[in-house]
């Protein structure tokens, strides 16, 4: 009887760990990119002005399609995810990782380019 309470205790621990964040699965588009000062927006331009499109389709199995699409050129890519509590950890097929936050329904990543630290964020559609 004990190692079957702890066989169910290990399961749901496990699910648990796994679990999606509610919402997440579905396509996220980019909406904007804005260029921070510390942790304050400086400056905010939309996805569609900076001639950028980017969306993820996350699947509720762990795997996503990223498709980007810059001034014309269309790019798109199969990926996985895990979750580890508001961080969502996206892999390519060589295992390069990129971690986007994703917390009460909104969907962002920060990056460093050239100096700037840049936030693009992503809504559901």
């Amino acid at each position: 009887m004990k190692k079957i309470f702890l066989a169910v205790v290990f399961a749901v621990f496990g699910l648990v760990l796994n679990a999606q964040p509610t919402g997440l699965v579905g396509k996220w588009i980019c909406t904007t990119m804005d260029i921070l000062n510390g942790d304050e927006v400086a400056m905010s331009i939309s996805c569609d002005q900076a001639g950028m499109k980017m969306a993820f389709t996350f699947n509720a199995d762990g795997t996503a399609l990223g498709v980007v699409d810059v001034s014309g050129e269309n790019n798109s890519e199969n990926l996985t995810y895990k979750v580890e509590g508001n961080t969502i950890i996206m892999a390519d097929t060589e295992g390069e990782e990129q971690s986007f936050s994703y917390t009460d329904g909104k969907l962002w990543i920060d990056m460093v380019e050239d100096g700037m630290k840049i936030r693009v964020n992503f809504k559901k559609e």
